[in-house]
């Protein structure tokens, strides 16, 4: 232990490297979460818009 922490040697080291391992989990899962709703949100104007063709007599081109 160091003179002037109650944590053991390396303690610190380790904590910080959870620490950023955390960070990047929560940073990749925010990511995803955001590619998953642009997609969903795609898919719904998607379909509202070839329903809206639809319902006007249009076929998909």
């Amino acid at each position: 232990m160091s003179d002037n922490s109650l944590a053991p040697d390396g303690y610190r080291l380790v904590l910080e490297e959870l620490k950023t391992s955390a960070r990047g989990a929560r940073l990749r899962t925010q990511r995803r979460v955001n590619t998953d709703l642009l997609e969903l949100y795609w898919n719904i104007g998607n379909a509202l818009s070839l329903a809206k063709h639809k319902a006007a007599g249009h076929r998909r081109a």
